[in-house]
């Protein structure tokens, strides 16, 4: 059973996030992730193709790593790939379960 993250950039962030006008705009969604043994991390999902390769947070070299994304308006599936382990985003408490062993 895999669970993956859930975002919904609409009217309720699940993080800190800049709102601009609720149609094809961007708004800037903020990931935060805390882990001091951490070499990589990453964010793989429906709005990236599940790409564990394209969107790396950035550390501050003290255990906090941090990614701003630019995504429309939307439901969004995910998980974080840290040091290549994909896992649910501890900080998101909503989640769903796909029902199967695809990510």
């Amino acid at each position: 059973m895999k669970v993956l993250g859930l975002i919904l950039v609409l009217f309720k962030s699940l993080h800190a996030c800049s709102r601009s006008k609720l149609n094809d705009e961007l708004v800037i969604q903020s990931f935060i992730y805390k882990n001091t043994n951490a070499k990589k991390v990453s964010i793989a999902g429906s709005f990236n193709n599940w790409s564990a390769d394209v969107d790396n947070f950035q550390s501050d070299n003290m255990g906090k790593w941090r990614l701003d994304l630019p995504l429309k308006a939307n439901y969004y599936q995910y998980k974080l790939v840290v040091d290549g382990n994909w896992i649910p985003d501890p900080n998101n408490s909503w989640k769903i379960n796909d029902g199967g062993d695809n990510f």
